[in-house]
């Protein structure tokens, strides 16, 4: 296992599609003392299938928790508009990488809860749906680590959630 540790409690951080971006966050977070893994999963929740290279160029949304649509829409000052949809808010229209990396730093300056996300795209064409690259910390020995690592992660800009086996 790359970087995590012994343990079946983990705090999930993020889920890419593209690969880069998991490495990128593992990176940042190693770099933070955190014990990192990053798992390979389909959509279905089983073990990553082999697909096709996707076009590069997608777009990205802003995905906001713990903030209403007019907080956002005041902070974003013209750059998007802010959508309540389940769990939180989403800036429109999708965003490229450097663009949504941006308004996310200066969102998060603002003292949101940021994570950028790839936009809505249709369904991939085999059976088993998107490989997602799923970042986690961990693994720790009981869930009361796992609840003292999620806090701190949420404390540096990193809000996750507690899972616990394997990648979800």
């Amino acid at each position: 296992m790359e970087g995590g540790s012994p343990g079946g409690h983990w705090v999930q951080v993020g889920a890419f599609l593209e690969e880069r971006n998991a490495d990128a966050l593992a990176k940042q977070l190693r770099g933070e003392s955190f014990p990192v893994h990053i798992s390979q999963i389909t959509r279905g929740g089983g073990p990553a299938a082999a697909q096709p290279a996707r076009p590069t160029g997608a777009q990205n949304q802003l995905f906001i928790t713990g903030a209403t649509p007019d907080a956002v829409n005041a902070a974003l000052k013209g750059k998007g508009t802010a959508q309540a949809v389940k769990g939180g808010v989403v800036v429109n229209p999708p965003f490229d990488l450097e663009t949504a990396v941006a308004l996310s730093s200066s969102l998060k300056k603002d003292g949101f809860k940021v994570v950028i996300r790839r936009a809505q795209a249709a369904p991939a064409k085999t059976g088993s749906g998107p490989t997602l690259h799923v970042v986690r910390v961990g693994g720790f020995a009981d869930r009361a680590k796992a609840q003292q690592a999620r806090g701190e992660l949420e404390a540096k800009g990193h809000p996750g959630f507690l899972t616990q086996g394997a990648a979800r």
